[in-house]
């Protein structure tokens, strides 16, 4: 199998199986119902892939796409704590998923017994959620704020050994 084959397989297993796990385990999908884990996951996936500023109504059509009709008004309620913790475990099982598939990275890294590698970014997010991730950078409005990851993995396996938000010191 080549190496884009093995890619597509590992994220299909994360975008369904971990996606559907995740759900339950954050509280996101707390009973049957037909917007599963998946079906969120893939929905708003796919919907920001094809159009990164998607409104409501067209996350909600992206979400319809993959078989389950939901209103502008029903998304926007499911947009919770729970959706977002669910979100974070899919970004970071995709985010090890691709490590642990990378092409001809077993040859390289084989030749040492662990190899670290470290992310440092800052992602800009919403005013909305200046109260809930006070971020970083700049102290006035005018300037927005961000939020720094910080984010360690072992490349041998793809095993995420470390990975925590930092909160600025105010």
């Amino acid at each position: 199998m080549g190496s884009v084959e093995t890619v597509a397989l590992a994220m299909q297993t994360v975008l369904k199986t971990v996606a559907n796990r995740a759900a339950k385990r954050t509280g996101f999908q707390q009973r049957q119902s037909k917007l599963t884990g998946s079906a969120f996951v893939r929905g708003l996936v796919f919907g920001w892939l094809s159009k990164p500023q998607a409104t409501l109504e067209e996350l909600a059509q992206a979400i319809a796409a993959g078989g389950v009709t939901i209103s502008t008004q029903g998304l926007d309620q499911r947009f919770t704590p729970q959706a977002a913790a669910l979100l974070k475990d899919v970004l970071e099982a995709a985010t090890g998923a691709v490590v642990a598939t990378s092409p001809g990275a077993t040859e390289i890294l084989d030749r040492f017994t662990a190899v670290y590698v470290a992310d440092s970014t800052v992602i800009a997010l919403p005013n909305a959620l200046r109260a809930v991730w006070p971020g970083c950078g700049g102290s006035g409005h005018s300037h927005g704020f961000g939020h720094p990851t910080h984010r360690a993995r072992q490349a041998l396996s793809g095993r995420q050994n470390r990975c925590y938000w930092e909160w600025p010191i105010r």
